[in-house]
C-alpha cells in the first residue's frame, strides 16, 4: 500500500549540522560577551541581539550553501519517500529536483531545472549511449521508473525515440507525471502500470534499447535476476539490441552468478560491466572505442591479476 503523508514544513537551509552548530557557537559567545561587566546591557537586549544576528548569519549562509523546498511525502513498500526543490541563489545552474529515501543518501530521481544531471548513472548511461549511437527513432524499454529521470534523459538525448516505461507501482508513476515530466516530454513516454517480469513475458514489441533498473527499496529485484525474466527479456530482443542492467549494491557471488546467467541467455552478445556503478552492458553491436570503466567480461575472467570478477569491480 502507498499514501502520501503530511508535510509539517516545507523548507530548510542547506547548511549542514556542522555549520549550524558553528552559529550556535557565534551566539552563545555574543551572549556571554554581551552579559559580562564590560558590556553589560539588559538580559531580554541580549537575546534579542543575539537572535537577529543568528537569522541574518543563517539567511547568508543560506543564500551561500543553497535552500531545500519539500514539495510531497508518501510511503511506499515500508520506505518513506519525499521529493524536493533545491535551489541556490547565487548558482541557479545548480537548481535541482530530486526524489528520494527519508533519512537516506539513497536518490530514486533526480532532474536538473537549466541543465543536464551530474549523476554518476545517468552519466553512465548517457555516456554509454552517445558512444553506441542507436538510431534515432529507437524503441526504448525502460524496466522500473522511479521518478522517470532516466526515461526524461532518454527523451532529452534522443527527440524521436519512444519510450515505454514499466513501473508497478501506482504512485511513482503519479509522481513521475505530477513533478518531473514535462508535457512535451509525456507525449513521448508511455509510462505502463505493470510488473515488469509479467510485461516482457506477455508483449509481442521487440526494442532496440532495453534498460532495467529494478530495485525494491535499495536492493535489486530478485526478478532481474533469475532464469526465466532473463529468458523473457531475449525474446523481447532484436539481435542489435542493446541492453544496460543496473546491478549497483549487489554482492561479489551474486554479480558472478547474475553474469553468467547473461552470458548463457546472450551467446551471441558481448558483455561489458562499468565497474564504477556496476552497470552492466549487453550488445550485439560491435562496439568500438568503449567508454573509460566498461570493460568486456571476457577479458576480466582472464585477467592474472585478479581472482575474482568483482575486485576489479570493487576497485
Amino acid at each position: 500500500m502507498s499514501s502520501p503523508i503530511p508535510i509539517f514544513w516545507t523548507a530548510y537551509g542547506n547548511v549542514g549540522i556542522k555549520r549550524f552548530l558553528f552559529l550556535i557557537g557565534i551566539e552563545i559567545g555574543l551572549v556571554l560577551i554581551g552579559w559580562s561587566h564590560v558590556y553589560s546591557r539588559p538580559f531580554g537586549d541580549i537575546i534579542a541581539g543575539s537572535l537577529l544576528t543568528f537569522i541574518i548569519l543563517y539567511c547568508i549562509a543560506v543564500l551561500k550553501y543553497g535552500l531545500f523546498v519539500r514539495r510531497y511525502s508518501f510511503r511506499e513498500h515500508g520506505e518513506t519517500y519525499e521529493i524536493k526543490d533545491y535551489y541556490k541563489p547565487f548558482e541557479p545552474s545548480k537548481n535541482y529536483r530530486v526524489l528520494s529515501r527519508i533519512n537516506s543518501n539513497q536518490r530514486d530521481s533526480k532532474i536538473f531545472f537549466t541543465k543536464q544531471p551530474r549523476w554518476a548513472y545517468l552519466d553512465a548511461v548517457r555516456v554509454l549511449l552517445n558512444t553506441i549511437k542507436p538510431h534515432k527513432r529507437a524503441s526504448v524499454l525502460l524496466l522500473g521508473g522511479g521518478g522517470a529521470s532516466l526515461a526524461k534523459t532518454m527523451a532529452e538525448s534522443y527527440p524521436s525515440c519512444h519510450v515505454d516505461v514499466v513501473e508497478v507501482s501506482k504512485i511513482m508513476i503519479s509522481v513521475a507525471k505530477r513533478f518531473f515530466l514535462s508535457s512535451r516530454e509525456a507525449k513521448q513516454i508511455s509510462l505502463l502500470h505493470q510488473d515488469a517480469q509479467l510485461y516482457i513475458a506477455q508483449t509481442k514489441r521487440r526494442y532496440d534499447v532495453i534498460i532495467v533498473d529494478l530495485f525494491v527499496n535499495s536492493e535489486v529485484s530478485n526478478d532481474s535476476t533469475n532464469t526465466q525474466f532473463v529468458h523473457n527479456l531475449s525474446r523481447v530482443c532484436s539481435p542489435r539490441t542493446v541492453i544496460i542492467i543496473n546491478l549497483s549494491g549487489i554482492q561479489e557471488l551474486t554479480l558472478q552468478r547474475i553474469i553468467n546467467l547473461y552470458e548463457y541467455a546472450f551467446p551471441r552478445f558481448q558483455l561489458y560491466l562499468h565497474w564504477k556503478t556496476a552497470l552492466l552492458l549487453i550488445t550485439g553491436n560491435q562496439v568500438k572505442n568503449i567508454p573509460l570503466h566498461f570493460t568486456r567480461i571476457s577479458v576480466l575472467k582472464k585477467a592474472r591479476h585478479t581472482r575474482v570478477l568483482s575486485q576489479l569491480y570493487a576497485s
